[in-house]
């Protein structure tokens, strides 16, 4: 049996009667999103009251995500500029080197 979750945690409190003209909105599905997410840092947006707390959390958020799209476009371009260099050592090898199976018949 699952635990029941507070709803008024998620939404604050706008289902609940908590004001803010109704539930559900872009806003609602944000504040569900941070709440839900396993992404590190997205629920302190949710969880801090502060409008200070708040900046500083989305410029963290902000900032990880510009982070990890240099390092995504970087390795993109990496991949994309390399191409696949094939050396061939020699030619031909000497039979004498060569390991053949041998079977039978009876």
């Amino acid at each position: 049996m699952e635990p029941e979750c507070d709803r008024s945690s998620l939404d604050g409190g706008m289902m609940s009667g908590g004001g803010g003209g109704g539930g559900g909105g872009p806003s609602y599905a944000f504040r569900q999103f941070c709440a839900s997410t396993s992404l590190h840092g997205w629920h302190h947006l949710n969880m801090v009251r502060s409008a200070n707390g708040k900046l500083v959390w989305l410029v963290i958020v902000l900032a990880s995500l510009g982070v990890a799209s240099v390092f995504l476009s970087t390795a993109v371009f990496d991949f994309v500029d390399r191409s696949v260099v094939t050396t061939i050592e020699t030619t031909t090898a000497p039979l004498q080197v060569c390991f053949c199976l041998t079977f039978i018949i009876i």
